[in-house]
């Protein structure tokens, strides 16, 4: 298969990583959205409260608490001495609850400094006033004390008057725009956290094996792994959804979907490993990897055209992957779709995935 190559030019195609980074989307979110906020003082009692019954939460798996000890010290300080800090911003859900979008690091030393653990060691306050100097939590005076737990908290309460009509987006902005909690998050890292749920679950099974992790190879750190089994199970499902905007597409189907209640969307994680199975069969590095790095258009199209041939229960060797494949290669339509500048665009996206799906089923 080593003539696959020919479409290893520089001019032609870029990695995964540079098409994320460089290419912009072809049509902007530009959604006039239906949200309500309104503002609301909790007590620091109250808030402390809330955290650990998680009426007020950040999911377990997004939780990044970056604060030293002297921060997070000079936080309750300022609290102690009645000094102005920073609110908070919460997401209210259908069923009550709050997710944190931002004020995570602030919530979480609230929640420590009540518990008395700063990690695995005591919290005792560092480097702050003389009088406060070494206190825990328990060993406050109780005027002290006092204070602190009735000190107000300022929180605006963000809403969406129908969030299933595209206002999800929204939430992912404001979570995207406020949240500085230590580095910015990254797309999939925000989809994690504000759509958490099974399908969640499911992308980091999959992203875990070590089948998938042979085909994608990326770094998991900032989530991307995911990002791609999220993006391979989405165009599967049905790619003429696509809508030119490749983030606010994955976001839609990850908050649709983030309970699993489609059945499509179950068999298209059931086959996921079956797929990459496949393609490891085939020395399919050369093809997705043309100048050594991932190239997402190449993979997206191959593993939905897989992915259709396997649904269909039509028979397959790995002589006729190759031959599908190789015909794919060289279709002149499918050149022209994954052509750099035109990977994100609506038509190339559709058009590259009904070449890959005509050719693996003829």
């Amino acid at each position: 298969m080593s003539d696959f190559n020919e479409l290893n030019e520089d001019d032609l195609l870029r990695p995964y990583e540079d098409i994320e980074r460089n290419e912009p989307d072809e049509k902007p979110d530009d959604n006039n959205y239906k949200l309500n906020n309104y503002g609301i003082d909790f007590d620091v009692n109250g808030i402390v409260r809330r955290l650990n019954n998680k009426s007020i939460y950040l999911p377990d798996f997004q939780r990044n608490y970056v604060w030293s000890l002297k921060k997070a010290s000079k936080f309750i300080e300022s609290l102690l001495l009645g000094l102005p800090v920073p609110g908070i911003f919460l997401y209210k859900e259908s069923d009550q609850k709050m997710l944190i979008i931002d004020g995570f690091q602030r919530l979480e030393t609230l929640k420590m400094y009540h518990s008395g653990i700063f990690g695995k060691k005591a919290f005792l306050l560092t480097d702050v006033f003389k009088d406060l100097n070494g206190l825990s939590y328990e060993k406050l005076p109780e005027d002290y004390k006092r204070k602190l737990d009735d000190t107000l908290l300022h929180s605006t309460i963000v809403k969406a008057d129908d969030p299933k009509e595209k206002n999800y987006n929204a939430i992912y902005m404001i979570f995207e725009r406020l949240n500085t909690g230590g580095v910015n998050l990254s797309p999939q890292e925000i989809r994690n956290c504000v759509s958490h749920g099974d399908f969640q679950k499911r992308l980091v099974l999959l992203s875990e094996d070590s089948i998938v992790k042979n085909i994608l190879r990326i770094d998991p750190k900032r989530k991307k792994d995911q990002e791609v089994v999220l993006r391979l199970i989405a165009l599967a499902f049905n790619h003429k959804n696509y809508n030119g905007n490749m983030k606010q597409y994955l976001n839609n189907f990850m908050f649709d979907n983030k309970n699993l209640e489609d059945k499509t969307v179950l068999e298209i994680i059931d086959e996921f490993i079956h797929v990459c199975t496949v393609m490891n069969e085939i020395r399919i590095d050369d093809i997705i990897r043309p100048n050594a790095s991932l190239n997402i258009a190449i993979l997206d199209s191959i593993w939905v055209g897989i992915y259709k041939l396997i649904e269909s229960k039509s028979p397959m060797s790995k002589e006729i992957i190759e031959s599908k494949i190789h015909a794919l290669l060289n279709n002149s339509g499918f050149k022209d779709a994954i052509l750099t500048g035109k990977t994100h665009h609506t038509d190339s996206v559709i058009n590259r995935i009904d070449k890959s799906i005509s050719e693996f089923m003829k």
